[in-house]
């Protein structure tokens, strides 16, 4: 097989798979992985649980939980938290790291926290007013968006 055809190949596979996409597909709470389980007994232990959906992503699916009380959750295959949101309540304090908790009360002491995002290398949060601000994983404010 000559050079081009080769290029050609990986590119139309290339292709192939970039058309692939996840779709939330609904599973049974007794799917979703028992890290994530035990995330939401220890601080939703009183909700009830609407949804749990996976999306269908081949190399490592998210679980997507929504709560009765409106907090969506976004774990990962392992069951580790990616994001959490709340359209009205704060976010319990014990899930946000305490220096992420400790800046924002520095900076807005009267606003609550109605979500946390959290990555390889970053954490948000998006505040009651309206702001979001990104920390490195020292803790150190990178950014703030309105």
């Amino acid at each position: 097989m000559n050079m081009k055809r080769i290029i050609i190949s990986v590119v139309i596979a290339l292709v192939s798979l970039s058309n692939l996409r996840a779709d939330d597909i609904p599973v049974m709470w007794a799917q979703l992985p028992e890290a994530a389980q035990a995330f939401i007994n220890k601080y939703y232990q009183n909700e009830k649980v609407s949804f749990v959906t996976v999306d269908d992503d081949l190399i490592a699916p998210d679980y997507h939980v929504a709560l009765v009380n409106g907090v969506m959750m976004q774990f990962s295959h392992k069951g580790k938290l990616e994001k959490i949101e709340s359209k009205n309540a704060s976010i319990p304090e014990g899930i946000i790291p305490i220096q992420i908790i400790q800046a924002v009360k520095g900076f807005y002491p009267d606003v609550n926290i109605l979500g946390y995002e959290v990555d390889w290398n970053s954490h948000e949060v998006k505040l009651s007013n309206r702001l979001e601000l990104k920390f490195n994983n020292k803790f150190k404010i990178k950014r703030l968006d309105d």
